[in-house]
């Protein structure tokens, strides 16, 4: 999720806060946590998001999927800006 190729994801992530709340809204999905670089601070130009969610009882793989590809788009989107 990226508007600048060169930007850390943790800036990024920072400017698409309300995005991502919505994404993760949409499809139900809790309790986001961030790990890694981003998570420890040493993210850089190049690294990637690694982001953990709890999905409610009953969703489906295709569900997963869906929410994936959904997270997928913003990122490349976000990434041509």
């Amino acid at each position: 999720m990226r508007d600048d190729p060169s930007m850390r994801p943790s800036a990024s992530m920072a400017m698409r806060r309300d995005v991502v709340r919505e994404i993760l809204k949409r499809f139900h999905m809790e309790n986001p946590r961030i790990f890694g670089s981003v998570a420890r601070g040493e993210d850089a130009d190049g690294s990637d998001l690694d982001i953990l969610v709890e999905a409610p009882l009953g969703t489906t793989l295709y569900d997963l999927a869906k929410w994936s590809l959904s997270w997928r788009r913003l990122s490349a989107a976000k990434s041509r800006c």
